[in-house]
């Protein structure tokens, strides 16, 4: 085993392979935010960048605190590595929340401001 297989496998056993999955999402709908831009288009692959993505933007706006809350329950019954543990994850989902916010604040902003 490499040292980048063993690293993927210390992850996937600190953060737990369902939150890892849920991180790449996270960062696929961030990869997606560009592309966003223009009229939503209903066939193809802009269906996936113009109404995929900003759908899936919303719902992990709501799914990251709640998992992060879930976390903070977790970590409030234990005490040492456990604790330190869930820390990590909390701040590792708050780090992926604020970085999907901010690359999706553009976006956010032409919806709630159309120009006139």
């Amino acid at each position: 085993m490499t040292r980048a297989d063993s690293r993927i496998a210390r992850l996937a056993g600190e953060f737990g392979a369902l939150r890892l999955m849920l991180g790449l999402i996270v960062l696929l709908v961030c990869a997606a935010s560009p592309f966003s831009e223009g009229p939503a288009a209903y066939a193809g692959w802009r269906l996936a960048t113009t109404v995929i993505a900003p759908a899936l933007f919303v719902m992990l706006v709501f799914l990251l605190p709640l998992d992060m809350i879930m976390s903070a329950v977790f970590m409030s019954g234990r005490d040492g590595e456990a604790r330190r543990r869930f820390r990590r994850i909390i701040l590792a989902e708050l780090g992926l929340l604020a970085l999907m916010v901010m690359v999706w604040m553009p976006f956010v902003l032409r919806l709630l401001n159309p120009p006139l």
